[in-house]
């Protein structure tokens, strides 16, 4: 959340229970002659779950066929490492990881149309990476699926 006051302008900030300001969504604005406080809150929605568990924390490596390629997953971000790198958020419910809101230009700039979902499992000290649906981030889906990972740090 963003509060902005402006007392440079003659306003000051303070609460107040006064009228609602038509404005764009996520943002109201509230005032009187002597107070305005503008809110604006992030509208944007991530797909369902919470930051990865410990098991997946880490560093992972595999064989891309083109080399080496690196999956950091540090809290609720990721970065796949090879040649180029890309990064984006990650959240994970039960055996579901969630990759999105990559940067790059082959994935969709909004980060709810770039959602790609992936059945998680550890075995063997690897991790494997199986598409469930389509991850319209297309790139990522033979970054991820190609071959097992295993873990690095």
């Amino acid at each position: 959340m963003l509060l902005l006051c402006l007392p440079a302008f003659g306003v000051g900030c303070g609460s107040h229970t006064g009228e609602s300001g038509a404005g764009s969504p996520g943002a109201a604005t509230t005032g009187t002659a002597a107070t305005l406080t503008t809110v604006v809150t992030d509208t944007t929605q991530q797909p369902p779950g919470g930051t990865p568990p410990a098991e997946l924390q880490g560093t992972w490596l595999t064989d891309s066929g083109g080399g080496p390629l690196r999956l950091y997953i540090r809290g609720d971000r990721y970065t796949l490492a090879s040649v180029a790198s890309a990064q984006g958020d990650v959240v994970v419910d039960g055996s579901v990881v969630a990759f999105f809101n990559q940067s790059g230009a082959s994935c969709p700039p909004d980060p709810q149309d770039d959602v790609g979902r992936y059945k998680w499992n550890i075995s063997d000290g690897k991790l494997r990476l199986k598409l469930l649906g389509k991850d319209p981030c297309s790139p990522r889906v033979s970054d991820l699926t190609n071959a097992p990972f295993e873990r690095v740090g």
